[in-house]
């Protein structure tokens, strides 16, 4: 099959950052079929590229951790409204797997179910609205009714849901009980990530010279405290 994987952060082993949608990719590549990533990055041009036999369209969108709130959802629709601009180069997919966050990513798929009637997977990485309801970002109540209607809304469309954890399995399940749910937790490459020998230069580089050290290799920001 030909697969239109959108994910609006997909990124690379060697960029670093979270390489889910990458591992991802590579085994449907893998197992056969051919794999067509749409994603933004923050340079001023459109561009394609070949990435271990995962054709990969970078949209111009600047996305980074230091945007407002504001400028973030500007992002995230900016990407929304340029990936439906761009719709017509996949319309001959035969699947659409789309991965939030954020959760506008739902319009894209569900804009290829209805102009082009590609079913779509969607894949909750993280509970959007409800992450930013409890951050406090949506304060209006009328506003938090619309953003979980229009999450009830992708979930119903979607061919099946694919959850990241159990809770959110749960999560789904309560909003859309007889909808297909598969449950596909995150997982680590232990050839990438392994044990080498200690780096002296490294040592001195932090001071950390026969000092036992721990290192927490994750996302560090306010959502994750």
């Amino acid at each position: 099959m030909h697969i239109l994987y959108v994910h609006q952060y997909f990124k690379t082993p060697e960029e670093g950052g979270a390489i889910r949608s990458y591992y991802l990719a590579k085994g449907l590549v893998d197992a056969g079929h051919k794999v067509t990533v749409l994603t933004s990055h923050n340079e001023l041009v459109y561009k394609k590229m070949l990435v271990d036999g995962i054709l990969v369209h970078y949209l111009p969108v600047p996305y980074t951790q230091s945007f407002s709130a504001r400028k973030r959802i500007q992002a995230f629709l900016w990407f929304a409204w340029y990936a439906c601009r761009k719709a017509s180069l996949f319309k001959n997919v035969d699947w659409v797997y789309a991965t939030s966050t954020p959760l506008t990513v739902g319009l894209i798929a569900e804009y290829y179910r209805r102009r082009y009637r590609i079913p779509f997977l969607f894949e909750v990485r993280d509970l959007w609205p409800e992450a930013p309801i409890q951050m406090g970002l949506f304060r209006n109540r009328w506003l938090q009714h619309y953003l979980r209607l229009w999450e009830k809304r992708i979930y119903r469309q979607a061919q099946a849901l694919v959850a990241l954890s159990p809770d959110i399995e749960r999560h789904i399940r309560r909003i859309v009980p007889h909808k297909p749910i598969h449950l596909i937790p995150n997982m680590a490459d232990c050839q990438f990530f392994r044990k080498s020998e200690r780096n002296i230069y490294h040592e001195v580089q932090f001071g950390v010279e026969d000092k036992f050290v721990v290192t927490y290799f994750g996302a560090i920001g306010r959502v994750n405290q």
